[in-house]
């Protein structure tokens, strides 16, 4: 594509996500800028409640700034903050969705929020010092010639300086998804290339209520959750030797998958489970070529 093409091509994280999970996604998303119709809910949606848990722990580390002061804070200046950090999220739902949910609904979520907020705070107290650097800061990045757009959660730094780059998630997380030929959540990863100096440790703040916990990799000390042990990821110890050789890999294969996506590779060659919330299958019709792909390794005509 020339140059005003890619500046029409939409191209976060999820751009990349889509060609690693399937280049047809990628496709149908950055160039033909098709989506599926959300699924109708009851109450907030999924991804409403995701936000909601982003934008408290956003306002709760604009307003506490470190892990000393968290320390610091005894019971009841703590549920103060959350309080307050849970009502700055709500205040974010739009004026119609507040109407259409209603004040039940609302009072319910802000219930479920100061629950949810104190046991992951509690999973912070177990953590080394560090202090929060910088909260939803947006960078871009260029990938070959594709300009990628960022929004990056959280990056807080240790006490040697050193920093580690966080992506809150309500859903469950592996870290195994950053692993193989192609990581199929490569998020994190795009965020590590934006950093000036390779990040200590890339972490998931998987924040879920009764599997709360941190889930990453590096070579930072003091965070539980994060692995050190980098060529043990790998089956049979064949991945590579250390953080730093990991990261450089990591660099190659984002490469690979833009330039992918440059090349205009659209093929429907989805990734385990990648089907599974597309909602896309009527354009590219999956189902049909494996259908096809079953009857010529059965021998049918």
């Amino acid at each position: 594509p020339d140059e005003g093409e890619l500046k029409l091509l939409r191209g976060g994280a999820g751009l990349i996500e889509d060609q690693s999970q399937c280049p047809f996604r990628a496709f149908a998303h950055g160039r033909l800028r098709v989506s599926p119709l959300p699924e109708p809910v009851v109450g907030l949606s999924a991804a409403e409640r995701g936000t909601l848990v982003h934008e408290a722990l956003q306002a709760f580390w604009q307003e506490t700034g470190d892990h000393a002061s968290l320390l610091a804070m005894e019971e009841d200046s703590l549920r103060g903050a959350i309080e307050r950090a849970v009502a700055i999220a709500l205040r974010t739902v739009p004026g119609y969705r507040r109407i259409a949910l209603g004040v039940t609904c609302i009072e319910l979520e802000s219930q479920r929020l100061l629950s949810l907020l104190q046991d992951w705070l509690a999973i912070e107290r177990q953590r080394g010092e560090f202090k929060v650097a910088e909260i939803e800061s947006s960078v871009e990045l260029q990938l070959l010639s594709l300009p990628v757009r960022l929004r990056v959660d959280r990056i807080d730094e240790l006490a040697d300086g050193s920093r580690v780059i966080i992506d809150y998630k309500t859903g469950r997380c592996r870290v195994s998804d950053w692993l193989g030929e192609r990581p199929a959540k490569p998020q994190l990863l795009l965020y590590g290339l934006t950093a000036e100096t390779p990040p200590a440790a890339l972490a998931f703040a998987q924040v879920r209520p009764g599997e709360n916990s941190y889930i990453g990799l590096g070579q930072a000390e003091g965070i539980p959750g994060i692995k050190t042990d980098i060529n043990g990821q790998f089956k049979d110890g064949e991945g590579p030797a250390d953080w730093h050789a990991l990261n450089e890999q990591w660099q190659d294969q984002l490469h690979q998958l833009a330039a992918e996506f440059l090349a205009g590779r659209a093929v429907v060659e989805p990734q385990r489970n990648a089907c599974l919330w597309c909602g896309l299958q009527s354009l590219c019709r999956v189902d049909d070529l494996r259908t096809e792909q079953n009857d010529v390794g059965s021998g049918h005509d």
